[in-house]
């Protein structure tokens, strides 16, 4: 695995978001009526995977806040809540489906996809494993730096890991569904925590199956690491290949339902 490349460091990136965000609390993010893992006792409530990791104990100014628009077919936004920050980035998410040679995600550094290219996802989607790059593979191919997103579920698609190098070194980061899907929903609500810890490092609230036909998607909160853009990015592109590839699940159930399974 080849060594990140250093990307720039923006000391002017943290932002003071108001303590109550109007748009979006974690709090609101999954409550404990959530009945998706059982408990010990059958009897008992089950809790969310959420609220195990102490969701609720999190505050807004904790985090950087993104709200997820739906643009061109498949494309997303993801913007800063705050639209008048210049401090804070904008992202521009690019899907392709089933087309040879090319990412099935294309991150942008900008508000469309005629911005500078600052990451890719190759999926695979009969493979549980999906090759990630931080960086332009067509105009620096060698400095990006590559990683693997895993599904590590065997049955489901509730839990997908990667790793990320930092200062401290080599860390394994999990991204946890809270949400079970129906039929017709493509997008669950996700968290984001280190290997074997409890800390919430983002989280991901959808606007359910609306979401699915109106411009707001939902609502996506990263934990801030002063300067960390790569780290930034990282979340975002991991989160949106989750994302897409559980849009392409979506699509083929409904294909299949209607016309039944072409062999």
């Amino acid at each position: 695995m080849m060594s990140r490349p250093q990307l720039s460091r923006d000391y002017s990136y943290s932002l003071d978001l108001p303590r109550t965000s109007p748009i979006f609390s974690p709090h609101s993010l999954i409550t404990t009526e959530e009945t998706i893992f059982p408990s010990s006792s059958p009897s008992s409530k089950r809790t969310s995977i959420a609220a195990k990791y102490g969701l609720s104990l999190l505050h807004d100014d904790d985090f950087t806040a993104f709200t997820v628009w739906n643009a061109a077919l498949t494309n997303m936004r993801v913007c800063p809540l705050d639209l008048t920050s210049s401090s804070q980035s904008y992202y521009y998410i690019e899907s392709r489906s089933f087309i040879p040679n090319k990412p099935g995600i294309t991150l942008h550094h900008g508000s469309s996809k005629t911005a500078p290219i600052i990451g890719v996802a190759h999926l695979d989607y009969f493979s549980t494993s999906n090759l990630l790059g931080l960086g332009d593979p067509e105009k620096n191919p060698t400095g990006v730096y590559w990683e693997r997103l895993h599904k590590d579920s065997f049955w489901t698609h509730m839990r997908y890991s990667f790793s990320f190098e930092d200062e401290h070194g080599t860390v394994k980061y999990e991204w946890h569904r809270t949400k079970n899907l129906y039929f017709i929903g493509d997008q669950g609500d996700l968290v984001l925590v280190e290997e074997g810890k409890q800390e919430v490092l983002a989280e991901y609230k959808g606007k359910g199956v609306l979401g699915q036909v109106k411009k707001e998607r939902g609502n996506l909160n990263i934990r801030r690491r002063e300067g960390d853009t790569a780290w930034e990015r990282m979340v975002i592109l991991t989160w949106a290949s989750i994302v897409e590839l559980q849009r392409r699940r979506t699509r083929e159930r409904r294909v299949t339902s209607l016309f039944g399974r072409i062999i």
